[in-house]
């Protein structure tokens, strides 16, 4: 029996009996956004690489497909058809590609069993009614943290029996066994073997810059940010340096890119860690918030720490402390500290949000101009999951989600009118955002240029 959703058949559940898989493909989409910054620029995607690097120490045997690097064609469908499972990485701007992916696998004559993942369809929920597994037709959903659920799923548990899934039966949308919800200990997993990517692999050895990361996701809950995974999901300060010293001997980086939403979240954890971070003598930079350093904090980030990256979103301080709880005063401290440490301090800004004004964009500008903000400036994004998208009660996610798919991201692309959720003109923000834009990259190509002059001096 066949189960028909948007007008495709596929098979439920029942249909697609798997006891011990003999092979399984974890597919990373392509990005539009991702794409543009060029392939020098393209990061892990440390779900897909955690999730493989897990698979392949319980003896499942697992292929990676990183369509960031490598282009995909139709080609591709028979190749990942003979997979046993195939699990796919939905990300903010991977809807069409992902929904058009898992169609033409169904419409095979074998088909795999098709798991969806990651960020995009955990930021619709665990029920019933999440859109995004509503509308593609794969077999299960896996929402939030993949590797016990995944693992459980290739190693033939029947759907009804793991936590943290969605699964269809008899033409429904089901949640697996009800669970508290699981604290993951990052410790309990191995080591992310980044060679399992292997056109990402070979990148990082070209370039020498490797991308890592030391914890998942962020405690705090900004109302515009899509972040999944909520709270302290970190590996200890041992494993941090066990796992630094692995990708030492690996690539032999001259730079690393750390990948934490707030990397310094936990001001005593950050100083012990930052401190064996320059006893390698490795070149780093990293992402936090403004109120997220200090002067213990950034003086034991000196002298190896490159640049460190804010979401500093606005120097409007009433609507900072509605949508971010930092404030403007914040944003120059955490500016100046750097500075007074040789430290390149770099600003993200966040254009249409609610409650911003004329004057606030205004205020904003002559601001970074002051300061001279390395920065840049994008347009808001009412992404599924956060508090922004829930103030549009009539959001049309496929506009919304199609519309990700085909652009890249706001910083540059011109987005639908109604994603501005400011009280200032469509068009007067475009403006702003092109001038600010416009400053940072004057400003950051200055002072790294100064800081290569000082390097280059010290070095005679």
């Amino acid at each position: 029996m066949l189960t028909c959703h948007a007008g495709l058949a596929f098979a439920s559940v029942k249909e697609c009996p798997m006891k011990k898989p003999r092979n399984v493909a974890l597919i990373i989409p392509p990005s539009r956004y991702e794409i543009d910054q060029g392939i020098d620029n393209i990061c892990p995607n440390f779900g897909v690489l955690s999730l493989a690097s897990c698979l392949r120490s319980h003896g499942v045997s697992v292929s990676i497909y990183d369509f960031l690097f490598d282009t995909f064609s139709d080609d591709m469908v028979p190749v990942l058809a003979d997979y046993d499972v195939v699990g796919i990485s939905t990300t903010a701007d991977s809807f069409c590609f992902v929904d058009r992916l898992t169609r033409e696998l169904k419409q095979r004559q074998k088909c795999p069993m098709i798991v969806i993942g990651g960020s995009l369809v955990s930021s619709y929920g665990a029920g019933p009614t999440n859109w995004l597994f509503g509308h593609i037709p794969a077999d299960a959903a896996v929402i939030g943290p993949g590797e016990d659920a995944f693992l459980k799923i290739c190693t033939g548990t029947d759907f009804e029996d793991i936590p943290q899934i969605l699964f269809r039966a008899n033409g429904k949308l089901r949640p697996g066994r009800h669970a508290p919800h699981i604290m993951l200990n990052l410790d309990e997993l191995p080591f992310c073997d980044l060679s399992l990517d292997i056109p990402l692999h070979r990148k990082m050895l070209k370039t020498k810059t490797v991308f890592w990361q030391t914890a998942r996701g962020c405690p705090f809950s900004c109302g515009f940010c899509f972040n999944m995974c909520r709270g302290d999901y970190s590996y200890t300060i041992q494993r941090v340096i066990s796992d630094l010293e692995q990708l030492l001997q690996i690539y032999s980086p001259a730079n690393i890119v750390f990948l934490d939403s707030t990397f310094t979240y936990d001001f005593k954890r950050s100083v012990a860690i930052l401190r064996e971070i320059n006893k390698f003598g490795v070149n780093f930079s990293f992402e936090t918030r403004v109120d997220c350093v200090s002067d213990d904090i950034l003086s034991s980030a000196s002298p190896n720490c490159q640049e460190i990256f804010f979401g500093m979103e606005t120097f409007d301080s009433e609507v900072l402390s509605i949508w971010k709880k930092t404030s403007s005063q914040q944003i120059e401290n955490a500016v100046n500290g750097c500075r007074a440490n040789g430290i390149i301090p770099r600003g993200f800004f966040l254009l249409g949000l609610p409650g911003q004004t004329e004057d606030s964009l205004r205020l904003t500008l002559r601001q970074i101009e002051q300061l001279q903000i390395p920065c840049r400036a994008r347009l808001l994004i009412p992404l599924p999951g956060t508090k922004v998208y829930s103030m549009l009660p009539n959001i049309d996610d496929l506009e919304l989600l199609t519309w990700l798919s085909k652009n890249s991201d706001t910083i540059s692309s011109v987005p639908p009118r109604w994603f501005n959720m400011s009280d200032v003109a469509f068009d007067r923000m475009l403006m702003y955002r092109d001038r600010i834009n416009e400053l940072g990259n004057q400003f950051y190509a200055e002072q790294s240029s100064e800081r290569d002059s000082v390097r280059i001096l010290k070095g005679l």
